[in-house]
């Protein structure tokens, strides 16, 4: 840490005493300027919750996010963040996946989540109503723009509206994908009925992996990977893009429709080449291929 960035940390501890949370905010910025650490990181983000400036906080906790997992103070710091913006969802799918939970984090959302139920009954209400008649919106992508919005919904709200919408004929293959995947984050235990391609399914999601657990996307995501990051890395994110969509599109089911890799990553190469898919093992690509188009282009 170099002497200015030291005299910027000290001035804004200073500050901090005399409970004057704006220049500290200044100076830590500064400071960050020069040195985007951790440490800096978390001591603006706490000088910023003094001032209730949530959003940004939360941009920057985003910047180290998997290092804010890993430590229970700065868990419990982006909780905190997470409580303060009401993202309940988002908040118990945080919890969920640290290697520690506390009590005391538990206790943080469980309390926060009902005063928030308590007082903001028709709002919740009213999400919640909008999010289980999805599927009226005219674009996928105001649908995908709505369900950003769930998660304001507290953690019950949200696994009853998902049970619902999941049922729903006219759910597209994307967001049924995220749904499930959001309710195996929030450890949903209840069986829940899907609809998969017009064909009824139930599952736990609590014991279903996650998204991008599936061992033969994986396969293939290597195979096409090793072949054009040599010939056409151009191409690359192209593919894995329209494969991140793919995997929801299919998801719990790829491995099961997935029979063979290297075919797949074939069919995926012609796609990237402008070349049709004219084998019939093929027909869930072209399927993913042809649902999600409208998404990359």
């Amino acid at each position: 840490m170099t002497n200015n960035i030291q005299t910027l940390m000290h001035q804004a501890a200073q500050v901090e005493q005399s409970g004057n949370w704006q220049q500290a905010v200044t100076f830590y910025q500064q400071a960050y300027e020069q040195s985007t650490s951790l440490l800096i990181n978390q001591h603006l983000v706490r000088a910023l919750l003094q001032l209730h400036d949530y959003e940004q906080a939360a941009r920057l906790i985003d910047e180290y996010h998997d290092d804010y997992l890993q430590h229970a103070d700065l868990t419990t710091l982006y909780l905190t963040t997470l409580t303060h913006q009401h993202k309940y969802t988002l908040c118990w799918c945080v919890y969920y996946q640290l290697p520690h939970p506390l009590p005391t984090q538990y206790q943080l959302i469980k309390t926060s989540e009902a005063t928030y139920q308590t007082n903001h009954a028709a709002a919740v209400q009213q999400l919640q109503k909008q999010l289980m008649h999805i599927t009226a919106l005219p674009s996928l992508l105001s649908q995908l723009q709505l369900l950003q919005q769930a998660d304001y919904l507290p953690r019950a709200a949200f696994i009853t509206m998902a049970q619902f919408v999941l049922r729903d004929p006219f759910l597209s293959a994307l967001l049924r994908g995220y749904l499930l995947d959001k309710l195996r984050q929030l450890r949903c235990q209840a069986p829940v009925v899907y609809l998969f391609f017009g064909e009824e399914k139930q599952v736990i999601p609590y014991q279903l992996p996650p998204m991008n657990a599936s061992v033969k996307q994986q396969q293939i995501q290597q195979l096409l990977t090793e072949k054009l990051s040599i010939d056409q890395p151009q191409l690359l994110n192209t593919f894995t893009a329209q494969l991140q969509l793919d995997a929801a599109t299919l998801y719990p089911c790829a491995d099961q429709l997935i029979a063979d890799p290297q075919l797949w990553a074939y069919g995926y190469y012609q796609w990237l080449h402008g070349e049709k898919i004219t084998d019939k093992r093929l027909k869930w690509l072209e399927k993913c291929l042809q649902i999600n188009n409208d998404l990359l282009y």
